[in-house]
């Protein structure tokens, strides 16, 4: 008998469905916010979003932008083979994150 525990799975229907379907929800809010937006002058103005921006979307951009997707990837994984105290981690990250959106929104 042949031990399939390690062998690589392929995608079937669903997950191509899944795929899709995540693929057009993140496109079409792209597009939505791309037309809503078109009236903005500046690249300046679109870059900072008009300074109305509270803390959270602020802290939640510096996150996605800091994190990779080999970070996004592998950290389940690590916390699978090494156990939660790689969960630490997060919760540092989070702290430090909010740090730096509160402390830029204070100095601009």
């Amino acid at each position: 008998m042949m031990d399939k525990s390690h062998t690589v799975g392929t995608f079937q229907v669903g997950d191509y469905v899944v795929f899709a379907f995540l693929f057009v929800v993140s496109s079409g809010i792209g597009i939505f916010f791309t037309i809503k937006e078109r009236k903005k002058a500046s690249s300046k103005e679109f870059l900072v979003g008009g300074r109305q921006m509270s803390c959270g979307p602020v802290a939640l951009s510096l996150t996605a932008s800091f994190m990779s997707a080999v970070t996004v990837i592998g950290a389940p994984s690590d916390v699978y083979r090494y156990g939660a105290s790689y969960v630490i981690f997060g919760v540092a990250y989070t702290f430090v994150v909010f740090l730096t959106c509160a402390s830029s929104l204070t100095v601009v």
